[in-house]
C-alpha cells in the first residue's frame, strides 16, 4: 500500500484566477446603438422598446468585439423568433377557431335542411292523404250518383 503525504498549504501559497484583461466591457448605451444599426443591417427596424428589450437580454463583457457582435445578433434572431411564435400561435388558434366556427354553421345548415326535408315529406303526406280523401269522396259520388 503507498501512501501519498502532502504537505499543508498555507493561504500564502494559494492563488486567485484573475478574470482575462484582453475582454470589452459594454455600456448599456453601446449595447443600444449595436442593437440598432446590426437590426438595420439585417434588413429592420426595431422600435425603441424593442431595442431595449434586446439590449437588456446581453451581456456587458466580452472576450472581443466578434463576440460582442455575434451576441447580438442571436439576441435579436431570439427575439425575432419569440415574435414569429406569437403570430404563429395565434394564426393556428385563429385557423382552428375558423374550422369550429365553419363546422357549427355547416352543421345548423345541415339540420335545417333535414327539417326541411322532414317538413316537406310531412307536408307531402298531409297533401297525398287529402288527394286520397278527396278522390274517395268523389268516387263515394259517383257510385251513389248511378
Amino acid at each position: 500500500m503507498i501512501v501519498l503525504l502532502h504537505p499543508e498549504l498555507d493561504n500564502s501559497q494559494l492563488t486567485v484566477a484573475e478574470p482575462e484583461i484582453n475582454s470589452i466591457t459594454v455600456t448599456s448605451s453601446d449595447k443600444r446603438q449595436i442593437v440598432t444599426a446590426q437590426s438595420s443591417a439585417l434588413g429592420f427596424d426595431l422600435t425603441e422598446q424593442e431595442t431595449l428589450s434586446i439590449a437588456l437580454n446581453v451581456d456587458d463583457t466580452f472576450t472581443d468585439y466578434s463576440q460582442f457582435i455575434s451576441t447580438v445578433t442571436a439576441a435579436i434572431k431570439s427575439y425575432v423568433d419569440q415574435k414569429f411564435d406569437v403570430i404563429e400561435q395565434s394564426f393556428e388558434t385563429n385557423a382552428q377557431d375558423l374550422r369550429e366556427h365553419v363546422s357549427n354553421r355547416a352543421s345548423r345548415l345541415n339540420q335545417k335542411v333535414n327539417n326541411f326535408s322532414g317538413d316537406m315529406k310531412a307536408d307531402m303526406g298531409v297533401i297525398r292523404q287529402n288527394i286520397k280523401s278527396t278522390q274517395f269522396s268523389i268516387l263515394a259520388r259517383l257510385k251513389a250518383a248511378q
